[in-house]
């Protein structure tokens, strides 16, 4: 099996963007998630530390 024998990709597909702006973007989305966690994960051990302190 060659590249020829598999169907076309689609044209359109978010999830397959291997271009410079595409990865730029995933990486900040990946930023944007670890911070929201850890802000989480902030206010859960500054309530336990004041509270239970």
């Amino acid at each position: 099996m060659n590249e020829d024998d598999l169907p076309p990709k689609p044209a359109n597909d978010a999830l397959d963007d291997t271009s410079f702006a595409g990865g730029l973007g995933v990486t900040f989305a990946g930023l944007v998630w670890i911070a929201i966690f850890a802000a989480i994960g902030g206010l859960v051990l500054w309530g336990a530390m004041h509270w239970l302190g």
